[in-house]
């Protein structure tokens, strides 16, 4: 009877190592888990923050081409003028080769206002 009792034991020692061995099993998955949710959540947060990220450096992209367009307008206005100037420069030289009389008014306003940068500077 005595051997009888010790199988029984030995019966419930080797379920007990059993069970202690499943449960240590499972509270490492759920540990595994666990972390593995924190990971995911982590990633998706990243996620975001590179997303919004990624949205900013397009705006600035789309705002440096708006500003490199504006600088390319301006440039061919700028060209304009200076053809246009060219040729009123031209005309002018022209029109004064020809009207000394405008020649000698324009050499007085230049001489007046070279008298009036004197007194205003003096």
């Amino acid at each position: 009877q005595n051997e009888y009792h010790r199988e029984i034991i030995q019966g419930y020692y080797q379920d007990l190592k059993t069970t202690k061995a499943k449960m240590k099993y499972r509270f490492e998955k759920e540990a595994l888990l666990k972390n593995c949710q924190k990971d995911i959540e982590e990633f998706k947060t990243g996620a975001a923050a590179l997303g919004k990220e990624r949205d900013a450096i397009g705006k600035v992209g789309d705002m440096a081409n708006q500003i490199l367009a504006i600088g390319e307008s301006s440039r061919e206005r700028l060209q304009a003028q200076r053809s246009t100037f060219g040729s009123i420069l031209d005309k002018s030289g022209t029109l004064i080769k020809k009207l000394p009389v405008v020649n000698d008014i324009i050499q007085k306003i230049h001489k007046k206002k070279s008298r009036d940068m004197i007194i205003l500077s003096g």
